[in-house]
Protein backbone atom coordinates (compact mmCIF):
# COMPACT_ATOMS: atom_id res chain seq x y z
CA UNK A 1 0.00 0.00 0.00
CA UNK A 2 1.53 3.54 -0.75
CA UNK A 3 1.62 5.96 1.66
CA UNK A 4 0.12 9.28 1.32
CA UNK A 5 3.71 11.06 0.44
CA UNK A 6 4.40 7.96 -1.93
CA UNK A 7 0.66 8.62 -3.46
CA UNK A 8 1.28 12.47 -3.92
CA UNK A 9 4.66 11.85 -5.19
CA UNK A 10 3.18 9.62 -7.98
CA UNK A 11 0.11 12.26 -8.33
CA UNK A 12 2.64 15.12 -8.84
CA UNK A 13 4.70 13.42 -11.13
CA UNK A 14 2.36 13.16 -13.65
CA UNK A 15 1.27 9.58 -13.07
CA UNK A 16 -2.61 9.72 -12.76
CA UNK A 17 -2.72 12.08 -16.03
CA UNK A 18 -0.13 9.82 -18.41
CA UNK A 19 -2.21 6.66 -17.26
CA UNK A 20 -5.66 8.57 -18.04
CA UNK A 21 -4.81 9.41 -21.78
CA UNK A 22 -2.09 6.46 -22.47
CA UNK A 23 -3.49 4.33 -25.16
CA UNK A 24 -1.50 1.32 -23.66
CA UNK A 25 -4.02 1.47 -20.29
CA UNK A 26 -4.67 -0.50 -18.53
CA UNK A 27 -1.15 -2.63 -19.16
CA UNK A 28 0.79 0.54 -18.22
CA UNK A 29 -1.25 0.96 -14.96
CA UNK A 30 -0.68 -2.68 -13.78
CA UNK A 31 3.14 -1.67 -14.17
CA UNK A 32 2.95 1.19 -12.25
CA UNK A 33 1.32 -0.81 -9.41
CA UNK A 34 4.18 -3.03 -9.50
CA UNK A 35 6.75 -0.43 -9.51
CA UNK A 36 5.71 2.83 -7.52
CA UNK A 37 8.65 4.25 -7.36
CA UNK A 38 8.17 5.41 -11.16
CA UNK A 39 7.74 8.57 -12.44
CA UNK A 40 8.05 10.22 -9.11
CA UNK A 41 9.41 13.14 -8.35
CA UNK A 42 11.02 14.49 -4.48
CA UNK A 43 9.08 16.44 -2.02
CA UNK A 44 10.77 19.21 -0.58
CA UNK A 45 11.14 19.55 2.88
CA UNK A 46 8.43 22.36 2.34
CA UNK A 47 6.03 19.73 1.00
CA UNK A 48 6.32 17.34 3.61
CA UNK A 49 5.96 20.15 6.01
CA UNK A 50 2.90 21.25 4.65
CA UNK A 51 1.71 17.68 4.62
CA UNK A 52 1.89 17.29 8.06
CA UNK A 53 0.57 20.42 9.01
CA UNK A 54 -2.60 18.90 6.84
CA UNK A 55 -2.44 15.97 8.47
CA UNK A 56 -2.32 18.10 12.24
CA UNK A 57 -5.09 20.71 11.08
CA UNK A 58 -7.26 17.56 10.71
CA UNK A 59 -6.60 15.71 13.51
CA UNK A 60 -7.15 18.91 15.48
CA UNK A 61 -10.72 19.44 13.67
CA UNK A 62 -12.17 16.17 15.63
CA UNK A 63 -10.17 16.55 18.64
CA UNK A 64 -10.95 20.16 19.25
CA UNK A 65 -14.40 19.73 18.09
CA UNK A 66 -15.51 16.67 19.79
CA UNK A 67 -17.51 17.23 23.89
CA UNK A 68 -14.84 15.54 26.00
CA UNK A 69 -17.56 14.75 28.61
CA UNK A 70 -19.27 12.85 25.40
CA UNK A 71 -16.97 12.34 22.85
CA UNK A 72 -19.34 13.30 20.33
CA UNK A 73 -18.04 14.92 17.37
CA UNK A 74 -19.90 18.43 15.66
CA UNK A 75 -21.43 18.21 12.33
CA UNK A 76 -19.91 20.89 11.05
CA UNK A 77 -17.62 23.73 12.33
CA UNK A 78 -17.90 27.83 11.13
CA UNK A 79 -14.27 28.99 10.79
CA UNK A 80 -14.44 32.36 9.73
CA UNK A 81 -15.05 35.63 11.98
CA UNK A 82 -18.93 36.11 11.20
CA UNK A 83 -19.70 32.37 12.68
CA UNK A 84 -17.48 32.34 15.25
CA UNK A 85 -19.99 33.60 17.79
CA UNK A 86 -22.49 30.67 16.07
CA UNK A 87 -19.82 28.04 16.24
CA UNK A 88 -19.71 28.04 20.00
CA UNK A 89 -23.65 27.60 20.55
CA UNK A 90 -23.92 24.70 17.84
CA UNK A 91 -25.15 21.58 19.80
CA UNK A 92 -25.72 19.15 16.53
CA UNK A 93 -23.15 16.30 16.42
CA UNK A 94 -22.84 14.14 13.39
CA UNK A 95 -22.76 9.87 14.49
CA UNK A 96 -20.63 9.43 11.47
CA UNK A 97 -17.95 12.39 12.46
CA UNK A 98 -17.81 10.43 15.70
CA UNK A 99 -16.82 7.28 13.57
CA UNK A 100 -14.22 9.51 11.80
CA UNK A 101 -13.01 11.11 15.21
CA UNK A 102 -12.73 7.85 16.27
CA UNK A 103 -10.24 6.54 13.74
CA UNK A 104 -8.21 10.22 13.96
CA UNK A 105 -7.61 9.40 17.79
CA UNK A 106 -5.72 6.53 16.44
CA UNK A 107 -3.87 8.70 13.89
CA UNK A 108 -3.08 11.58 16.24
CA UNK A 109 -1.18 9.21 18.75
CA UNK A 110 0.26 7.23 16.01
CA UNK A 111 1.76 10.82 14.71
CA UNK A 112 2.35 11.76 18.59
CA UNK A 113 0.16 14.61 18.47
CA UNK A 114 -1.40 13.70 21.61
CA UNK A 115 -0.06 11.48 24.38
CA UNK A 116 -1.46 7.89 25.10
CA UNK A 117 -2.87 8.85 28.57
CA UNK A 118 -5.14 11.58 26.91
CA UNK A 119 -6.28 9.77 23.81
CA UNK A 120 -6.93 6.78 25.61
CA UNK A 121 -9.02 8.60 27.88
CA UNK A 122 -10.72 9.90 25.14
CA UNK A 123 -11.62 6.40 23.52
CA UNK A 124 -13.20 5.27 26.95
CA UNK A 125 -15.33 8.50 27.42
CA UNK A 126 -16.61 7.54 23.98
CA UNK A 127 -17.03 4.13 23.73
CA UNK A 128 -18.44 4.38 27.39
CA UNK A 129 -21.17 7.06 26.25
CA UNK A 130 -22.14 4.85 23.12
CA UNK A 131 -22.36 1.83 24.65
CA UNK A 132 -24.66 3.31 28.17
CA UNK A 133 -26.11 6.54 26.81
CA UNK A 134 -26.81 7.23 23.14
CA UNK A 135 -29.96 6.29 22.49
CA UNK A 136 -30.18 3.67 19.84
CA UNK A 137 -32.50 1.37 18.12
CA UNK A 138 -32.05 -1.84 17.59
CA UNK A 139 -28.61 -1.13 17.95
CA UNK A 140 -28.35 1.71 15.36
CA UNK A 141 -27.44 5.24 16.22
CA UNK A 142 -29.39 8.14 15.00
CA UNK A 143 -27.45 10.20 12.35
CA UNK A 144 -27.66 13.98 14.42
CA UNK A 145 -27.40 13.80 18.07
CA UNK A 146 -27.52 16.72 20.58
CA UNK A 147 -23.62 16.76 21.36
CA UNK A 148 -23.84 17.13 24.64
CA UNK A 149 -26.58 14.62 25.92
CA UNK A 150 -26.58 12.61 23.10
CA UNK A 151 -30.42 12.83 22.51
CA UNK A 152 -32.07 13.10 18.39
CA UNK A 153 -32.10 16.41 17.25
CA UNK A 154 -34.05 17.27 13.59
CA UNK A 155 -36.02 14.04 13.63
CA UNK A 156 -32.77 12.32 12.52
CA UNK A 157 -33.68 8.62 10.97
CA UNK A 158 -31.95 6.23 12.38
CA UNK A 159 -29.39 5.61 9.84
CA UNK A 160 -28.02 2.90 8.65
CA UNK A 161 -24.66 4.28 6.87
CA UNK A 162 -24.01 6.82 9.18
CA UNK A 163 -24.11 4.00 12.35
CA UNK A 164 -21.93 1.65 10.43
CA UNK A 165 -19.21 4.68 9.77
CA UNK A 166 -19.03 5.13 13.25
CA UNK A 167 -18.90 1.12 14.03
CA UNK A 168 -15.22 1.44 11.41
CA UNK A 169 -14.13 4.11 13.84
CA UNK A 170 -15.07 2.12 17.10
CA UNK A 171 -13.27 -1.23 15.57
CA UNK A 172 -10.52 0.52 14.10
CA UNK A 173 -10.48 1.45 18.21
CA UNK A 174 -10.27 -1.97 19.17
CA UNK A 175 -7.66 -3.60 17.00
CA UNK A 176 -5.15 -0.33 17.32
CA UNK A 177 -5.23 -0.21 21.01
CA UNK A 178 -5.82 -3.30 22.32
CA UNK A 179 -6.64 -2.05 25.41
CA UNK A 180 -9.28 -5.24 27.36
CA UNK A 181 -11.85 -2.02 28.30
CA UNK A 182 -11.78 -0.57 25.14
CA UNK A 183 -12.49 -4.17 23.32
CA UNK A 184 -15.06 -4.46 25.44
CA UNK A 185 -16.95 -1.70 25.03
CA UNK A 186 -16.60 -1.77 21.17
CA UNK A 187 -17.48 -5.14 21.36
CA UNK A 188 -20.99 -4.11 23.12
CA UNK A 189 -21.39 -1.72 20.71
CA UNK A 190 -21.11 -3.76 17.73
CA UNK A 191 -22.26 -6.66 18.71
CA UNK A 192 -26.19 -5.06 19.36
CA UNK A 193 -26.57 -3.92 16.11
CA UNK A 194 -29.10 -6.29 14.25
CA UNK A 195 -28.69 -5.96 10.69
CA UNK A 196 -31.26 -8.39 10.08
CA UNK A 197 -33.29 -5.95 11.38
CA UNK A 198 -32.66 -3.27 8.84
CA UNK A 199 -33.00 -6.44 5.96
CA UNK A 200 -35.83 -7.51 7.52
CA UNK A 201 -37.83 -7.59 4.20
CA UNK A 202 -35.67 -6.64 1.36
CA UNK A 203 -32.22 -8.05 0.18
CA UNK A 204 -31.47 -4.32 -0.43
CA UNK A 205 -30.37 -1.92 3.26
CA UNK A 206 -32.59 0.35 3.60
CA UNK A 207 -31.40 3.87 4.38
CA UNK A 208 -32.63 3.94 7.41
CA UNK A 209 -36.43 4.32 10.04
CA UNK A 210 -37.65 7.09 12.27
CA UNK A 211 -40.32 7.06 15.16
CA UNK A 212 -43.00 8.75 12.64
CA UNK A 213 -42.83 7.04 9.53
CA UNK A 214 -40.63 3.58 9.97
CA UNK A 215 -38.58 2.70 7.52
CA UNK A 216 -37.58 5.42 4.57
CA UNK A 217 -38.53 4.56 0.96
CA UNK A 218 -35.02 4.37 -0.03
CA UNK A 219 -32.42 1.46 -0.46
CA UNK A 220 -28.48 0.79 -1.06
CA UNK A 221 -28.97 -0.56 -4.38
CA UNK A 222 -25.65 1.84 -5.72
CA UNK A 223 -22.28 0.65 -5.79
CA UNK A 224 -21.09 3.47 -2.76
CA UNK A 225 -20.09 3.49 0.49
CA UNK A 226 -22.65 0.74 0.83
CA UNK A 227 -20.01 -2.08 1.26
CA UNK A 228 -18.98 -0.84 4.43
CA UNK A 229 -22.30 -1.85 5.83
CA UNK A 230 -22.66 -5.70 4.17
CA UNK A 231 -19.55 -6.07 5.23
CA UNK A 232 -20.00 -5.55 8.83
CA UNK A 233 -23.56 -6.98 8.54
CA UNK A 234 -21.55 -10.15 7.37
CA UNK A 235 -19.30 -9.96 10.07
CA UNK A 236 -21.51 -9.71 12.81
CA UNK A 237 -21.57 -12.84 15.66
CA UNK A 238 -25.17 -11.93 16.90
CA UNK A 239 -26.83 -10.55 14.22
CA UNK A 240 -25.21 -11.25 10.88
CA UNK A 241 -26.95 -10.70 7.07
CA UNK A 242 -28.68 -13.72 5.91
CA UNK A 243 -27.82 -15.35 2.59
CA UNK A 244 -29.90 -12.83 0.36
CA UNK A 245 -28.65 -9.88 1.28
CA UNK A 246 -25.04 -11.32 1.26
CA UNK A 247 -25.72 -12.49 -2.70
CA UNK A 248 -27.61 -8.91 -3.82
CA UNK A 249 -26.23 -7.46 -7.09
CA UNK A 250 -25.70 -3.56 -6.47
CA UNK A 251 -25.64 -1.37 -10.28
CA UNK A 252 -22.17 -0.08 -10.65
CA UNK A 253 -21.44 2.13 -13.66
CA UNK A 254 -19.04 0.86 -16.41
CA UNK A 255 -15.46 1.24 -15.18
CA UNK A 256 -15.96 0.37 -11.78
CA UNK A 257 -15.75 -3.09 -12.02
CA UNK A 258 -18.00 -6.12 -11.82
CA UNK A 259 -21.58 -7.16 -10.29
CA UNK A 260 -20.80 -8.10 -6.62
Amino acid sequence: MLSRRKLIQCCCGGTSAALLFNPNYPNDLQAAEADPRSNQIALSPADDQFLEDLEKANFLFFWEQADPRTGLVKDRNRVNAAGKELASKEIVASIAATGFGLTALCIGHKRGYVPLSSVGARVLTTLEFLSKKMPTHRGFFYHWANISTGERVWDAEVSSIDTAILLCGVLTCREYFGHSEITRLANLVFERVDWTWVAEDTSLLSHGWTPEIGFLPYRWDYYSELIIMYLLGMGSSSHPLDEGSRRTTWWRPSGVGTDV
